[in-house]
């Protein structure tokens, strides 16, 4: 079987608590990739921005964030990301074994706008 064929396979999945439902994977014609090293969160009182970036000096004393994409999504759905997320890493660390610990920077930010800081 060819593997595109084997990956449409792996994507079909059960909806839970929902009987006969299933949710097929399914890439848009044109799907966008890149390479990000990092990531900035924007908070807004009714939704998420997540920019993935690239990070890279350009000198001993500068650094770059290059804003490459951005994600907006509603509060509920950054929590259901960040709930999830910790499988993934534990799927991908029993495949590949453990990842190191690497301390957050600016690269790993939350941005709260001025206005929402009390």
């Amino acid at each position: 079987m060819p593997k595109k064929k084997q990956v449409e396979q792996d994507a079909v999945s059960v909806v839970a608590g929902t009987p006969g439902v299933v949710r097929r994977a399914e890439n848009a014609p044109m799907v966008p990739q890149l390479y990000a090293n990092g990531f900035q969160i924007v908070l807004g009182p009714l939704d998420v921005r997540m920019y993935m970036i690239e990070t890279f000096p350009t000198s001993p004393t500068e650094i770059v964030d290059r804003r490459l994409l951005s994600v907006i999504m509603t509060p509920e759905t950054l929590k259901l990301l960040a709930d999830n997320l910790h499988k993934y890493v534990e799927s991908y660390e029993k495949q590949f074994g453990k990842l190191r610990d690497i301390q957050s920077s600016d690269k790993a930010r939350i941005i709260i706008p001025p206005d929402r800081i009390s």
